[in-house]
């Protein structure tokens, strides 16, 4: 069911692709000189518009990656740390786990929910 999703979306998507390409060969200059258009000083090109179209689209792809990638630290931050804190809580628990069997009381947590084993 998946491949046939992925065929039914992909090839559709894959011919529009094409097409679109193929509409738009004509070769463009791309200027970052607004002062002199005839001659400009910083220019690029000429290149298919359509490669130029898909460049611009892959920059603004990764400048959005990376964005997201950096909105998201503050998770990945707090994340480390309970994880952190996880794995101090698990180590108390099985020491104090260790010391009520060493001491003779309830190592199954009967009287700290904390320690019942499940």
């Amino acid at each position: 069911m998946k491949t046939l999703v992925t065929w039914l979306i992909a090839v559709p998507a894959g011919i529009v692709v094409v097409l679109f390409a193929l509409a738009n060969r004509t070769p463009v200059v791309v200027s970052f000189d607004p002062f002199t258009p005839g001659a400009p000083a910083l220019a690029v090109g000429p290149a298919p518009r359509i490669v130029v179209m898909f460049a611009v689209l892959m920059v603004g792809f990764i400048l959005g990656a990376v964005a997201a990638y950096a909105s998201g630290d503050a998770v990945r931050k707090r994340a480390a740390a309970r994880k952190k804190e996880i794995r101090q809580l698990r180590r108390d628990v099985a020491a104090a786990k260790t010391t009520a069997r060493a001491e003779g009381g309830p190592a199954t947590g009967e009287t700290l929910p904390a320690l019942r084993t499940q």
